[in-house]
């Protein structure tokens, strides 16, 4: 019975342990289940911890439609060069700071210390000075150089605190027994220090893998660092950039910086553009107002093995944002032989994609005035053609042209043609309101090539599943988005 008490403490003790384990590796295992989630799923309310279905293809599109493979190169060279050069540093600085006097040894320890309390944004600017002057700018050696730098106090104190452990008599065995100083280092310190050299390489490696960070709007640390980096090299070229911090919906601030703009650039609504417009006076002004977007379906997509991917996609795009963006499809162009079978593409959108992705990803509050034009806007797609109709969305089936646009909310047209260039025909009725243009795969070179001879269309090309994701380079309005703003410097003019 005595043993009772040291079984039940230890089956608490395991219960405990497992259940932090579980706890801590939950993130993980729902990121892989989630990874493994057809795109339908993944917004299911309330959420499925495993897949109904599971599909590879995120991992088939990460290979093979994405840098993955050069970005994850590059991570690798970059967290392993900075963990062993961190390492080989560390260790031989560690142990020289525990087993030899000299002056100042302690002062070199608490400065180290130092230069690891200080912020690590605070070295961003003499680094970029450094690697520019040793021509080491775009390279992964100056971001090995970096990222030592910034691990490298760390490492140091921590390899020091294990160094401080061994015994000294250890190593003056060796020596006495003939072994040189280094090598006593290698056989007797090294793998006493072991733990602490792995758990050192570990830290380092984890700060080693390079990490995306977007600033807030309101965030100007970085916008000024940019601007005293820039003058310090030039100052002209520091005097282009300008950083004004004000609350929005401050009148007399916006007309002092239009008024000391040479070129504004607006992005938002044909009433903001027109309002900029009129206040900006002579300025020159580029303006990207109100747009839409459709998509196109060629007859491939439609085929038995691609529909299902050309729906889920379909309706990711209109039910992102409920279709009040600018990137969301308005319009599916169906290159389709018969209206029989752009009818059968619509019914599978409403029953397979739309009534589903009202579950998973419910559209948001319908306004009164979006409900007034909505119920007309369905009333007249009765009459002119056939219209499909559920809870919370509606798929009108009619001819391409005219062109009558839905109140958006999950209101979309699909419209028969007969063809790529049928479809970007009736797209010209858009001109320049038109953003975006999704289609799949096999023909976004093709639809791209012909947007690129248009000379009223300005949009550019996507994927089916990707209107709302474009990427941060994505063309507006036709053109990169630095379109206006950068002017050619008198040494550019006069080559």
């Amino acid at each position: 019975m005595r043993y009772i008490p040291r079984l039940l403490r230890r089956g608490l003790f395991n219960l405990f342990a497992w259940s932090v384990i579980l706890l801590i590796a939950l993130p993980l295992v729902w990121m892989i289940t989630t990874s493994i989630k057809p795109q339908s799923e993944l917004f299911l309310i309330p959420p499925a911890f495993f897949p109904e279905e599971v599909t590879f293809e995120h991992y088939r599109r990460l290979l093979t439609e994405t840098p993955f493979l050069t970005y994850l190169r590059n991570s690798v060279i970059l967290a392993g060069g900075t963990t062993v050069l961190v390492i080989v540093v560390a260790t031989l600085g560690a142990h020289s700071l525990v087993r030899f006097s000299y002056p100042g040894r302690e002062t070199i320890a608490g400065a180290v210390l130092f230069t690891y309390l200080l912020p690590s944004v605070v070295l961003v600017i003499p680094l970029y000075f450094l690697m520019a002057a040793l021509g080491l700018v775009n390279s992964l050696f100056s971001l090995v150089i970096a990222y030592t730098t910034f691990a490298l106090p760390y490492a140091l104190w921590l390899l020091r605190s294990f160094m401080s452990a061994i015994p000294p008599d250890l190593e003056a065995a060796a020596m006495v027994d003939g072994a040189s100083r280094f090598r006593a280092f290698i056989d007797v310190i090294l793998p006493q220090a072991a733990p602490g050299i792995i758990s050192t390489a570990l830290f380092t490696t984890l700060l080693g893998v390079p990490v995306l960070v977007k600033s807030s709007s309101r965030e100007t640390l970085f916008p000024a660092l940019l601007q005293d980096a820039l003058r310090s090299v030039d100052a002209d070229l520091g005097a282009a950039l300008g950083v004004a911090n004000f609350q929005g919906g401050d009148a007399e601030c916006e007309a002092a910086l239009i008024e000391h703009s040479e070129v504004i650039s607006v992005y938002g609504s044909d009433e903001t553009v027109t309002a900029m417009t009129a206040r900006a006076g002579g300025k020159a002004l580029i303006a990207h107002g109100h747009g839409v977007s459709v998509a196109y379906c060629a007859a491939r997509s439609l085929e038995a093995a691609r529909i299902g991917a050309t729906i889920e996609g379909l309706s990711l795009d209109v039910c992102a944002y409920d279709q009040r963006g600018c990137l969301s499809p308005q319009l599916i162009y169906v290159d389709a032989a018969t209206r029989d079978t752009a009818l059968d593409f619509a019914a599978r959108l409403a029953e397979d994609g739309l009534r589903p992705m009202s579950r998973t990803l419910p559209r948001g509050p319908l306004p009164v005035s979006i409900g007034a034009s909505q119920a007309q806007w369905r009333g007249i797609a009765e009459v002119e053609g056939t219209l499909l109709q559920g809870d919370g969305y509606s798929v009108s089936v009619r001819d391409p042209e005219p062109i009558r646009w839905s109140p958006a909310y999950r209101n979309v047209t699909v419209a028969l043609v007969g063809g790529i260039d049928e479809a970007l025909g009736a797209m010209e009725a858009i001109g320049p309101h038109l953003k975006c243009v999704g289609t799949d795969a096999a023909s976004i070179a093709d639809v791209r090539e012909r947007l690129a001879n248009s000379s009223t269309l300005n949009a550019y090309a996507c994927a089916i599943g990707e209107m709302q994701t474009p990427p941060l380079d994505a063309p507006a309005d036709g053109q990169p988005i630095w379109h206006g703003l950068i002017r050619p410097s008198q040494a550019s003019e006069s080559r």
